[in-house]
């Protein structure tokens, strides 16, 4: 899947992904740091925890990104809007095993936050990065 521009912009400009994971009932819900490296969105975490046992019982996620959020102020409160340009959309998630990939997630992540992709090779050993490869995604925008 060739992402489309728009969606590229807001993904690649977005502070935070939330990533909805199943739990066989409710949603679970979780806010996490991303980089988008071609079609594939990056996240790491802990290597242990509900997020990661949520994966792996069904790798199917949702997720969502909002930029440029801000009220638009109506003439009364219930006629108040909200400005905003987000991307919604369901993908499947998997723990990259492989070295190299997992290196290069790291670093895209680094570098988005810090400005600095310093991340070594041990690091990457020490760090679970999640790949969340897009089934499908729309974008919307308001105001």
């Amino acid at each position: 899947m060739t992402l489309d521009t728009a969606i590229d912009a807001v993904l690649d400009a977005a502070p935070v992904l939330r990533l909805a994971l199943n739990t066989g009932g409710a949603p679970y819900v979780v806010p996490l740091c991303l980089a988008r490296v071609g079609d594939a969105i990056y996240v790491h975490c802990s290597d242990a925890g509900r997020k990661l046992d949520l994966l792996r019982a069904d790798p199917r996620v949702g997720f969502e990104a909002t930029i440029e959020a801000e009220p638009i102020e109506g003439p009364k409160p219930c006629k108040w809007g909200m400005r905003y340009r987000s991307v919604i959309g369901e993908g499947e998630a998997a723990v990259v095993e492989d070295e190299d990939e997992r290196l290069l997630a790291l670093r895209a992540l680094a570098k988005r936050y810090s400005g600095s992709d310093d991340v070594t090779s041990e690091d990457a050993a020490a760090t679970v990065v999640i790949r969340v490869r897009i089934v499908a995604a729309t974008v919307k925008s308001h105001g």
